[in-house]
């Protein structure tokens, strides 16, 4: 299945890697790991939608009647609060800043899923060839163990190619106890089953630093106190309301009269100490805050800058590990066409899987280094939200 996705994503014009980031991400999407983080950020868009919009009307009643009398009175009003100057764009900056940071958050932890898919994807795909060289290797022993049945050697001999034949059987075991470690990560994150296909391996096309989750949350949080400081500072001005009321007095005697009327109130705020020293505060943490952010982007960028050189030191040790291990196999096929020792033979064959080894777990390291940069760049919530951004 991946495989003919790929192939049908290469004819629609994209790229190999393009290819495999789509397919990377569509299973993502609909990991059950994200759901929750879904349903965490869907309040935070209803109350955003609704923060700026004017305050309900109220519908007041009255009723009085006076005591030892029969007079007695009621009425309706209908009243529509008016919000202080400032106020309702202060309460939408608030909510929208609520939003980017329940949205930041919800990034951050979706960049903790997909660098452990991406990481599980790596390691199970190392795992697979780490547990294949070994069983070449042993192989390969146990070839040279028959040659030596064959002649004439020496016990010390035979029992060190036994020995070196069952450390790579061990080296066989814990290769395939890591792609269970793997299998298991990718059930819990994908909701993976065994014998369902699996997404290929895929990291971050860009890592725009400027939008990791850490520097996202602080530049919210600065947002959020600056709407509040806003907020607090609209309090200055006096609360009021509009509307109409109807009135009947002194129903049930000849005193009684109905009324209607326009109606207006207000209530002046009385003590700067009621607002200030909040707004105050709220401005000191959304300075606080803005410095955050800005010491976030700078790790950011040295994180990235740290994962690429780690990437490009493991893949250039790879290289030299694969090309000693080709050396050490040319030298051990000509080795067997001049007729050398079986023990030469092996020693050589046995540097060369080592070296092999060696090299897939730098590749495995390079992999896991991409697969770390989800975390400062995680992917979207919805393909929505990825057009988007």
């Amino acid at each position: 299945m991946t495989a003919l996705l790929l192939a049908c994503a290469l004819l629609g014009g994209l790229t190999a890697a393009e290819a495999a980031l789509a397919e990377f991400l569509a299973a993502l999407r609909a990991a059950p790991a994200l759901q929750p983080l879904r349903a965490l950020v869907a309040p935070a868009r209803r109350a955003g939608a609704a923060a700026a919009s004017w305050p309900p009307p109220q519908l007041d009643l009255e009723a009085e009647r006076a005591r030892g009398g029969e007079a007695y009175g009621f009425g309706i009003a209908l009243e529509q609060p008016w919000p202080r100057p400032g106020a309702r764009a202060a309460a939408g900056r608030l909510a929208r800043a609520e939003l980017e940071l329940a949205l930041a958050e919800a990034a951050q932890e979706a960049g903790g899923i997909a660098a452990e898919v991406a990481a599980g994807l790596a390691t199970l795909a190392a795992a697979e060839a780490g547990a294949a060289l070994s069983a070449r290797a042993q192989s390969e022993l146990l070839a040279a163990e028959r040659t030596q049945e064959a002649g004439a050697a020496a016990p010390s001999e035979r029992a060190r190619v036994a020995a070196r034949r069952a450390r790579w059987a061990a080296r066989q075991a814990a290769w395939q106890h890591r792609s269970v470690e793997a299998h298991a990560v990718l059930g819990a994150q994908l909701g993976w089953r065994v014998g369902a296909p699996l997404p290929p391996f895929a990291a971050p096309a860009a890592v725009p630093t400027a939008q990791a989750p850490a520097v996202r949350l602080a530049r919210a949080r600065a947002a959020q106190a600056a709407a509040a400081a806003a907020l607090a500072a609209s309090e200055r001005w006096p609360e009021m309301a509009f509307g109409l009321a109807w009135r009947r007095s002194d129903a049930g005697t000849e005193m009684e009269a109905d009324w209607l009327a326009l109606r207006w109130r207000s209530s002046l705020p009385w003590q700067r100490a009621g607002w200030e020293p909040a707004a105050e505060a709220a401005q000191r943490r959304a300075a606080a805050y803005a410095r955050q952010a800005e010491l976030e982007e700078r790790r950011a960028a040295e994180r990235l800058a740290a994962a690429h050189h780690g990437i490009a030191l493991a893949e250039d040790s790879a290289r030299q590990l694969r090309a000693a291990a080709e050396r050490l196999r040319q030298a051990a096929a000509a080795a067997r066409a001049a007729g050398a020792g079986a023990e030469a033979l092996w020693e050589l064959l046995d540097e060369a899987a080592d070296s092999e080894e060696a090299a897939l777990e730098q590749e495995l390291l390079a992999q896991r280094e991409r697969a770390e940069l989800w975390r400062l760049a995680p992917p979207p919530l919805a393909e929505r939200e990825g057009a988007e951004r």
